[in-house]
């Protein structure tokens, strides 16, 4: 199984002090498929309209440092679209059919 999540992307992406949440929510989807929440999801989408809407007001300041974090650190086949993020997901979960790994 193919991990996204290094020590080296986590403490890059660290440097942003984004939500831990968010954050955590992010590494799931990568590195093992697990759906995201609105908030990201409308992110990873590239649906602006329901990112701003779906996000706190701690997250509506950091939106450009998310998008940073997507461009820089995460494979450009795992968002963009509603269909690139289904398949991610699809895929992600087929590489670890089988896995009993804890999430």
């Amino acid at each position: 199984m193919t991990t996204y999540f290094g020590q080296r992307q986590l403490d890059a992406i660290a440097s942003f002090n984004l939500s831990s949440l968010v954050v955590e929510g992010l590494k799931r989807y990568v590195d093992h498929g697990v759906p995201p929440g609105d908030f990201l999801y409308a992110m990873l989408t590239n649906n602006l309209t329901e990112t701003f809407a779906r996000a706190d007001i701690q997250n509506q300041t950091r939106v450009m440092d998310y998008v940073t974090v997507l461009y820089n650190y995460i494979p450009a086949e795992a968002w963009g679209s509603e269909d690139k993020v289904e398949q991610w997901m699809t895929k992600r979960k087929e590489e670890n059919h089988g896995r009993h790994e804890t999430i």
